[in-house]
C-alpha cells in the first residue's frame, strides 16, 4: 500500500464564488490531472458555470455538422480524439477556450437525411 498526501488550496471569495487550486505531487502521476479535472468541474458546478455542460451542443464547422451523445467511455468513439490512448482533443474550439473540459459526451458527424 502507497499512502500519498494530495494538497488543494480552496478560496470562498465574498461574492461565494469558489477558487480551487490543486499542488502538484510526483507521486501521484497522472492522478494529479484526474483528482484536479474533477475537482474543477465540481468547482464549476456550485459556482453555477457548468450548467451549459446539461445541455448537448450541435455545431456545424467547416461545412461539417457535429453533435454530441452519450458515452459511456471517456472520449471513447469521439471524432475529434487525436490518438488511441485518448488523449488530445482536436475540437476545433477546444484551444480557444470556448470549449471547455470534455463532458464524457463525445461527438460525432451528423449525417444528412
Amino acid at each position: 500500500m502507497r499512502r500519498v498526501i494530495y494538497k488543494a488550496e480552496v478560496i470562498i471569495g465574498d461574492d461565494g464564488k469558489i477558487k480551487v487550486t490543486s499542488y502538484a505531487n510526483r507521486m501521484l502521476g497522472s492522478l494529479l490531472y484526474d483528482f484536479n479535472r474533477a475537482i474543477q468541474e465540481t468547482r464549476q458546478r456550485l459556482n453555477g458555470e457548468a450548467d451549459w455542460k446539461q445541455s448537448y451542443i450541435h455545431f456545424e464547422h467547416d461545412g461539417v455538422k457535429y453533435r454530441q451523445i452519450n458515452s459511456t467511455e471517456y472520449c471513447k468513439g469521439c471524432v475529434f480524439l487525436r490518438d488511441v490512448n485518448g488523449r488530445g482533443c482536436q475540437h476545433p474550439h477546444y484551444l480557444d477556450g470556448t470549449k471547455g473540459d470534455c463532458t464524457g459526451r463525445i461527438y460525432i458527424i451528423e449525417k444528412d437525411s
